[in-house]
This record gives structure tokens, sequence and C-alpha cells, in this order.
């Protein structure tokens, strides 16, 4: 599972939960690679679970309502807690990403304060100034150690997101913190700029960095699924699929040229029901069909686009959590609230 598919996963059940005044979460996950371990943490209250790598998940007579009589004692405690009376399972097929932004209300998650003060400090030790806004910036290159094949037409110019972090520096006034992992391109030094990818499995300040920065500019992948999870408005450069909807997220879509040399983009994409496996799946069959990404031109006016529409921020945001009011203490499956789509 990717790291996105992991935080969309963990956003999708704290959402649940939060439709009822009274829940109680439990979260059973493969503790197979780092990520998952530091992100389980950021969802307030919830039982964690966590299976070693190579083990297969429990039998469904973990949620027996009356304790059966064979069991695997190493779940002893799963009983003792009553954790095998659970009301609603969610599998992840159930919990998929373009169901999430259908929810009228979302369960946001939130950062522990001992793990927040202490990323805190951190990023002000490298270079973030605690007294002015700053922003994140990620582009997403190959070589990512959870994720490691080639490189595909998600990942984008490095060069260009070199420019538009200049930009929100030089003429927005703002700080840039850049995410992503060591196999990125290094990118030039800068005043006011600071580069968390060089740090390897640095997770938990990066996830720390986008709840409290103004906007994420990013490319399509896990940031932004961060970046939801915590309320953060963002901006897509390249954006491919339509489903990630809010107010909050603007989209400036790839370029489609087809093979007798239109143009398709932005709402025309969208009307077409374009999408990230269905470009795919065009390309692979050498149908004649080019994808052009955001020139840099575009991507520094998506970061004036969303630096214009987080005026209210003008210094770190605050930790985000659960909405608050009231709970309908129900739910329609599926969900169907209409997506509201925004683009640049």
């Amino acid at each position: 599972m990717s790291f996105g598919d992991f935080i969309n996963g963990l956003l999708f059940t704290n959402t649940m939960a939060n439709h009822f005044d009274y829940h109680e979460t439990t979260i059973v996950y493969k503790n197979d690679v780092e990520f998952k371990r530091d992100l389980v943490k950021f969802v307030p209250g919830a039982n964690i679970i966590a299976l070693d790598e190579g083990s297969v998940l429990p039998s469904l007579e973990m949620l027996n309502a009356s304790t059966p009589v064979m069991w695997d004692r190493s779940f002893e405690d799963w009983f003792k807690l009553g954790l095998n009376q659970q009301d609603l399972l969610l599998t992840e097929t159930m919990a998929a990403p373009p169901l999430l932004y259908r929810f009228e209300r979302a369960g946001h998650l939130e950062i522990p304060t001992n793990i927040a003060n202490s990323c805190e400090d951190m990023l002000i030790s490298k270079g973030v100034s605690p007294d002015r806004w700053f922003c994140c910036v990620f582009c997403r290159e190959p070589g990512y150690k959870y994720k490691p094949e080639g490189k595909n037409f998600r990942d984008a110019d490095p060069s260009v997101f070199m420019a538009a972090a200049k930009h929100i520096i030089e003429e927005l006034g703002g700080q840039v913190v850049r995410l992503g992992h060591p196999q990125m391109t290094k990118f030039p030094d800068l005043e006011h700029f600071v580069d968390l990818s060089r740090d390897d499995d640095s997770h938990v300040i990066q996830s720390f960095a986008v709840s409290r920065s103004r906007f994420l500019l990013s490319t399509p992948s896990g940031p932004g699924a961060i970046a939801y999870a915590f309320d953060v408005p963002t901006a897509y450069a390249n954006a491919v699929d339509m489903w990630c909807s809010s107010t909050k997220i603007i989209h400036r879509t790839v370029d489609v040229i087809t093979p007798d040399g239109a143009v398709i983009n932005q709402q025309e994409y969208n009307e077409r029901g374009l999408s990230k496996l269905k470009l795919l799946s065009l390309l692979s069959e050498k149908s004649g069909y080019r994808v052009v990404q955001n020139s840099a031109e575009i991507v520094k006016s998506l970061a004036d686009a969303i630096f214009q529409s987080t005026k209210e921020t003008v210094g770190w945001r605050t930790n985000s959590s659960a909405e608050k009011g009231f709970r309908p203490n129900q739910f329609t499956w599926p969900p169907n609230m209409e997506l509201n789509t925004r683009f640049l």
C-alpha cells in the first residue's frame, strides 16, 4: 500500500467514526513499512493493532460477538477489551479515495502534542521562521524506496518547481519547505527555503510541516493526501484525477494532446472522464495521445491563485482537529455528495 493510500485509509476511518457522538475506533494494519508506524499515531484515540510483516490478517472470528472457544491467545487483550464487538468493519476497498471526498464532514487527523512540539522545534532549527507563513512544495520524482518503479508520467520536471519556489519566496513573500525523498534532484540553496527531502524516512516532520503550512503546492502524490487529512488548502499541478475535490483544492490538469493535435485540459478533461488509469492505458497502447505537463509559468500562476485563496493565514496554521458541531449519528452508503471540482 502506498503512502497516500494509507493516509487516505486512516482519514476515511476517522471520518466514518466522526459521524457519531460516541465512537471507538480500532485500526489493524500490517507493520511492514516505517511510515505506517508513524502515521497511525495521527488518528485521535484509536486502538492500534500492528501485525508483524509476513503475518496474515486474523480470522473474522475476531469480530464474533460471542468469544469463540478456539482463538489465538496472542489476541487475548482484544477480547478482554471487547474489540470483537465492532458495529462496522471497513476494508481497504470500502475506504477507496474517490469515496472519501463525497462526505459532507471529514474527521481530520491530529498530530499528538508531544510529537508536534518536537517537530516545531526541528523546523525552526532548520531555518523556518515561526513569525511568518510558509508553504510546502512537492514535485514527484522517481526513486522513492517504498515505491521503486521507474519513472512514470506523474513524475515532473524539478526545475519547474524550483522556479515556483523562488517565485513564492521573492514575489509572494513566503517561506518554502520542500517535501520528498533523498533520491530527488537537489535544489539550489535559497534564503527562506528549507529542504526536508534530504532526510530519509522523515515522514513525521514532513506531515507536521504540511499541517502547519499556509498551503501545499504539489504534483499528484502522497503529500496531497496529507494536506487533505489536515484540512490544508492544496494547489495541484499536472492534475490527473478529479476525485480529490473540495473548495480548498485548485487543479491545473495536464494537457492531453489527441492524435489529431487537439488539446484537452481542465473542465473538458474532467467532462471526458479522463483519469490517471485511463491516461496510462492510452499511453501504453501507443494510440497517438501525448501528455504535456504544466510549464513554470502555469505553476507560478497556480501558486498565485492558492496564495490569494488563503489570505486569512498570515502565520503558521494551528493543529487541525475533527470537525466540530452536529453529528448525524448515521451515514449514507455509498456517500453521494456531489464533487466540487475547482480549476485554475
